[in-house]
């Protein structure tokens, strides 16, 4: 069985969808929770993101296209 993903890369979609979640449901702030996801620094976290999602985790609201 082949997989798309690397077990890094896997681990870190994870976490970003469930840092997504807290922040745009529960309504957490990604300054708080970044370090319970499993991220190592607030820097790590917020480029990951970015790079995931395409804007910042701190804009607070999804974007719409």
């Amino acid at each position: 069985m082949t997989f798309s993903l690397s077990p890094h890369k896997w681990l870190t979609k994870m976490r970003l969808e469930q840092v997504r979640w807290l922040i745009f449901e529960e309504k957490q702030a990604p300054s708080s929770i970044y370090l319970q996801i499993g991220f190592e620094n607030l820097s790590h976290f917020s480029t990951a993101f970015k790079k995931y999602y395409g804007f910042n985790a701190s804009s607070r609201r999804i974007p719409t296209e």
